[in-house]
């Protein structure tokens, strides 16, 4: 028999030290970590990856105009492509 449960929401709040960041392509290891997540009505667990950054972006006004450049992990990234405005 299968039992029917309402979804709830939870909010947790989780303090990490030493933990080992994320970073894109030629700028680090894109490090995962595993989240184990278990229900407390089944004790079902599910494993979800989880990779932990800090993505900012600057938008300060410059000679140009303003910034748009992303702050990975406080280090300025340059993306790679462009996009054209037609004449």
């Amino acid at each position: 028999a299968e039992m029917n449960c309402s979804q709830q929401e939870y909010e947790v709040f989780i303090s990490l030290e030493n933990v080992q960041l994320w970073w894109c392509h030629d700028y680090g290891k894109p490090y995962l970590y595993q989240l184990h997540i278990t229900t407390l009505f089944n004790q079902q667990t599910k494993v979800f990856p989880l990779g932990i950054r800090k993505i900012e972006l600057n938008t300060e006004k410059d000679e140009f105009g303003h910034n748009f450049q992303f702050i990975l992990n406080n280090t300025p990234i340059h993306c790679k492509g462009s996009n054209m405005i037609p004449m």
